[in-house]
């Protein structure tokens, strides 16, 4: 999931451009995607103090997305929810 985690990155850039910049270089030292992943969600929401609102990164990472059209890999247990309510 690194284009996943690419366009989360951009988006925290334009909200916490130094929350990103360190978190870049913890999941680059971090080894394999589990890690990346648990390192960039604990990075993110699970600081001792200034945790990034939830709400606000997900408007900016779908803004971020739609705007410069980032390629992303949707988790096949979302797609499967999203077409279930959907009725597809």
């Amino acid at each position: 999931m690194k284009k996943n985690r690419a366009a989360m990155i951009a988006a925290l850039k334009g909200l916490h451009p130094k929350i990103a910049a360190q978190l870049q270089i913890d999941i680059a030292a971090a080894v394999g995607d589990a890690a990346k992943a648990k390192v960039l969600f604990r990075g993110m929401f699970e600081r001792s103090q200034n945790n990034v609102q939830k709400g606000r990164f997900a408007q900016a990472l779908a803004a971020k997305i739609e705007d410069e059209e980032l390629p992303i890999t949707v988790p096949g247990y979302i797609a499967d929810a999203i077409n279930h309510v959907a009725g597809t």
